[in-house]
């Protein structure tokens, strides 16, 4: 992947998380552009030069891998390691040593409308994922030349925050509590309008209800969860329980289907 000069960045004055970084995704009929916006940085541009169609066959590779084959055979198989790794050499490898410079923990994706389906959280370096390495999150419908002040603050979305300092379903996974969880939810109440369920109030029941509201353009946890090989093992808690991957996928995919694409900020591990 190739890298272009700095772009001098079109920002509004906004709050900036100094650990998270915005990947501003875009895919033209021969290559894939990345722009790596990092706090308090020049824009940078990456280029690979790899044709549309070869990298909507790889997110097709990932999306059966992880998502229709585990439904029906109850386990994950290692067949979509291949093309996840080979969307992580295109996407996220050239940007590796600037994500650790910055001291990046957290990946705001901003994806153009043909790679809305990418599973981001499956991209695998070799060793371990995305979701392993990083918290997550897909920002729907902002567009590089948008503002955060203009499409956030100014009610074009609203959060839905979901999350638990301490909860039943940690002592029963003998889990540590999540100290930061109450104060995380409260900043980003504070710079984006919306709503939290927070401890006794995060339960399945509750984030289903409050997923299908359509005022809701982004849905934010802060929770443990984990991620296996074993499409059984891997979940997120709620306050009460564990909410499967696939339980969590069917309402995302729920809210999809009338209000765009919802986001999944994943989850302090």
């Amino acid at each position: 992947m190739a890298s272009d000069r700095p772009i001098a960045p079109r920002r509004g004055e906004r709050q900036e998380d100094p650990t998270a970084a915005m990947l501003h995704v875009m895919l033209l009929a021969d290559r894939v552009e990345v722009i790596l916006d990092l706090p308090g940085q020049p824009l940078q541009r990456y280029s690979a030069n790899v044709a549309r169609s070869e990298v909507i066959a790889a997110i097709r590779q990932v999306e059966r891998g992880v998502y229709e084959n585990p439904l029906r055979r109850g386990s994950l198989d290692d067949a979509y390691l291949t093309p996840a790794q080979t969307l992580y050499n295109w996407l996220i490898r050239p940007i590796t040593a600037d994500l650790t410079a910055s001291q990046i923990d957290t990946l705001v994706f901003v994806l153009d409308s043909d790679l809305r389906d990418l599973p981001i959280a499956t991209l695998h370096d070799g060793d371990r994922h995305l979701i392993e390495q990083y918290a997550l999150a897909i920002a729907p419908g902002l567009r590089l030349t948008d503002t955060l002040p203009s499409t956030l603050v100014g009610n074009r979305f609203r959060v839905l925050g979901a999350g638990a300092t301490d909860a039943p379903s940690f002592q029963q996974e003998q889990l540590n509590p999540l100290r930061e969880v109450a104060r995380e939810l409260e900043q980003i109440k504070q710079v984006v309008p919306g709503r939290q369920l927070l401890n006794e109030a995060f339960t399945r029941e509750a984030l289903a209800t409050a997923i299908a509201d359509p005022n809701f353009a982004i849905v934010h946890l802060a929770t443990h969860g984990q991620f296996s090989s074993r499409a059984e093992d891997t979940f997120v808690l709620a306050y009460d329980r564990r909410i499967k991957a696939s339980e969590l996928d069917g309402l995302l995919r729920q809210r999809n289907q009338s209000q765009g694409r919802a986001t999944l900020w994943n989850c302090s591990f």
